[in-house]
Formats: C-alpha cells, structure tokens, sequence
C-alpha cells in the first residue's frame, strides 16, 4: 500500500525565531525568501481539531528551492490565535513540522497513513480556490507530521463555509 505520491513538494519547518531562521536559511542557501503571511480566513477557510481558526496573517518564508519543492519556515504567530504550528512547537520543539504530498485519492491516504500510524485522518485542514491541504499528525510513528494535498475545485465549499462556518465536516 501506499499514500499515492512519492513526490515531496513542501517541507514545513517550525522556529520560535523567524528573523533568525531567515538569515540562518538564506545565507545557507543563497537565495532570499518569499515573505509571506497566512491568508485570512475569508479567503482560505481552515480548521484546527474541527474548531474554524482564528489566526490571521501569520508571517512564514517560503524558499523556492529546485525541482518545485518549497521549504516554508513559519514562526510560532500571536500566542493569542493558537495554530498548527505553535501547536507542533509546543509539543515537539523546533523542527521539521511537516512534508506535504499532492495525492489523487485523500481517502486512500488516509486510509494507508493509518495502516502503519494511530492518526485516523487530518487534526487541521484548509481549503482555497484550487486546492486543499490537510495536517495529520503522524509525529510518533513518523518523527514528523504529513501534509496531504490534494488540487480540486473549492470554489462552493469555500463560499458554504463563509455562509457558515459551522457547516464544516471533515475531508474524506
């Protein structure tokens, strides 16, 4: 069995220090980050343990780096809007957060992630325009957390759950 991708396009790491990581990360690589915050919620409608977030416009890099892979860095954001990432930080230190994966079949995923893993689907998921992306913690099994992405057409779930956000299920 497999998740259906053994293509990495994202590598998620999580700092207490984000002005330091980027002059650690840019000189290392030698090339300049994008700057860029968190969407806000409107816009990229995302979930954390079933409850809408209430981050906004949290600061993250993203190194563009070759072959389509994005080494993004986020900081651990306002401690008054709890998210993922201070969450990870909280719990595990500075790190490798997550590597995410496009797949075709979610559900698959899912399904063989918890073949070898306790995570039984996604603790945080968003969603934009073209796309979804989904955290699942598989930190014990793993030593870090997965991101299963998946590109899809948005646009009716993104302007239900702006009607009302109470209206979210999980992705299946």
């Amino acid at each position: 069995m497999a998740i259906g991708s053994t293509q990495i396009k994202q590598i998620c790491i999580a700092v207490w220090d984000l002005e330091k990581a980027e002059r650690s990360w840019t000189h290392i690589l030698g090339i300049q980050p994008e700057k860029l915050k968190t969407p806000l919620w409107k816009d990229v409608p995302s979930y954390t343990h079933g409850r809408a977030d209430t981050f906004v416009e949290q600061d993250f890099l993203v190194y563009h780096l070759e072959g389509g892979v994005a080494l993004e860095i986020f900081g651990p954001g306002n401690p008054d809007q709890p998210n993922p990432w201070r969450e990870f930080l909280e719990k595990h230190g500075e790190g490798v957060c997550n590597i995410a994966f496009y797949v075709d079949d979610r559900a698959k995923a899912y399904a063989d992630i918890h073949e070898v893993c306790e995570a039984k689907g996604p603790y945080h998921e968003g969603f934009y325009p073209g796309g979804s992306y989904t955290f699942v913690d598989t930190y014990k099994e793993l030593g870090v957390e997965l991101n299963i992405k998946r590109d899809e057409d948005n646009t009716a779930l993104i302007a239900r759950l702006k009607a009302d956000p109470s209206s979210y299920t999980h992705l299946e």
